[in-house]
């Protein structure tokens, strides 16, 4: 679904839950023959292309940098691209500190500094910066900023008096996943089998199974795009208690559906799902071939650096017909897929080895039929690893209606359990496949 600030998005198996602006991608690389200009530099950061603005910008900044104003706030945005939100926030408050924001970059530096503190839990600090973006938007996005702005805020306002998620790991241990990827976990006594989605900004719960669990459900009426076009509503609930495998939480925040809106028609129903806050929070998670996925009490440190994050979304660079692509990691899907983007760049490739067919899509909403090219196969790399995929879908128009999209692709568990193991890391930002 897509419908309010990016910081919120929730993706559900096949159903997207989106709350995102999203820019439109055209070509990805720069001139390589002299620097870049600061132009091209925010237009990666439009792009969202973390990675390429990180290589250009010579790493991940450890502290506030020096420079002008506009290479200010991109080194913020690439500390907030790979999960260093303090450091983020701290170069944020220098630079509105000195005054030298640039008007048109005045509202994003404010939505940034609000995604930052939210995915610390700081739902307070969120909500007043939040206030302030609808209050007095200033620079360019301000109209579309301050519509998502205000709709995230109904969320902010109900968590205002949550204190920030915590997690204790006992020990390391492994859980057993069924074969459609839905592990146990606890909440409020009650055991629970959920799917572990990493592309859900926020974990979920189906209404009915948020009031077996005893958890008392705020009403929000967060209006949420579907991927029918049609508008969903979400409240939110906050578990004090949580267990899941060797790891302990306490103030888990779930965004709660209506049991229809999380039930296909063919009856399939998704009661919930374990969502990046919770998966962040462990460090590391890793994801076994004989269905077992393992929360490490002590992770390793990795240095691969080839992952980033969306506010809570996490990308992963990966590469096709020999040039880089920006895609979701998404462990809530079973196939990976490419996106109109993806189809816009290399189209006449993917017209020599794919056949136009009409699929449907959906989750919450229903569904609808879209156009896609499906290639018997196609090969990425990943990861440092080539990998081929069979019975690829190529969209060749918005995933959902209307909307722009930026994103090379979707990186689903397909490309993925063909490997012993894989293991991500969102402390130190790394896929790895082993």
């Amino acid at each position: 679904m897509r419908g309010y600030s990016r910081a919120m998005r929730v993706r559900t198996l096949a159903l997207v839950v989106l709350v995102v602006s999203a820019v439109a991608l055209t070509a990805r690389p720069l001139p390589s023959t002299e620097p870049p200009s600061v132009e091209e530099l925010l237009e990666l950061y439009r792009q969202r292309d973390y990675f390429a603005l990180r290589d250009h910008l010579g790493g991940i900044p450890e502290s506030a940098p020096t420079g002008s104003a506009e290479m200010r706030f991109l080194a913020a945005a690439v500390q907030h691209a790979f999960n260093r939100s303090h450091a983020s926030n701290q170069t944020l408050l220098e630079l509105s500190a000195g005054g030298a924001v640039p008007v048109e970059l005045v509202g994003e530096a404010r939505r940034l500094r609000m995604a930052n503190h939210l995915r610390l839990h700081e739902y307070g600090p969120a909500l007043a910066v939040a206030r302030r973006i609808v209050q007095a938007p200033l620079g360019r996005p301000a109209p579309k900023l301050v519509s998502e702005v205000r709709n995230t805020a109904l969320l902010l306002a109900a968590l205002a008096d949550i204190p920030p998620q915590q997690v204790a790991i006992a020990k390391t241990g492994r859980i057993n996943r069924r074969l459609d990827g839905r592990v146990p976990i606890e909440i409020g006594g009650r055991k629970i089998r959920l799917a572990v989605d990493t592309g859900a900004n926020l974990s979920v719960l189906m209404r009915s199974e948020a009031e077996r669990a005893g958890l008392v459900v705020r009403e929000v009426g967060l209006q949420v795009a579907t991927a029918t076009g049609k508008p969903a509503v979400a409240d939110v609930a906050v578990a004090d208690r949580v267990r899941f495998g060797t790891a302990t939480y306490r103030n888990v925040v779930f965004l709660i559906f209506a049991d229809d809106q999380l039930t296909f028609p063919d009856g399939t129903r998704i009661p919930g799902l374990v969502g990046f806050p919770m998966l962040e929070a462990l460090g590391e998670v890793r994801f076994w071939a004989d269905n077992t996925l393992e929360i490490p009490a002590r992770p390793p440190r990795r240095k691969r650096f080839n992952l980033a994050l969306d506010d809570h979304e996490p990308l992963v660079r990966a590469r096709a017909f020999n040039q880089d692509l920006v895609c979701r990691l998404d462990t809530g899907a079973n196939r990976t897929f490419f996106y109109s983007p993806f189809y816009r760049r290399f189209r006449e490739r993917i017209h020599a080895i794919a056949d136009p067919q009409k699929v449907k899509v959906g989750g919450v909403g229903g569904l609808r039929k879209v156009e896609v090219f499906r290639a018997p196969f196609l090969t990425i790399n990943l990861a440092r690893a080539d990998v081929q995929l069979s019975r690829v879908d190529i969209y060749s128009a918005p995933l959902v209606e209307g909307a722009e999209e930026y994103l090379d692709c979707n990186i689903g568990r397909d490309a993925l359990e063909e490997f012993r193991y894989y293991a991500i890391n969102l402390r130190d930002m790394a896929l790895v496949l082993g």
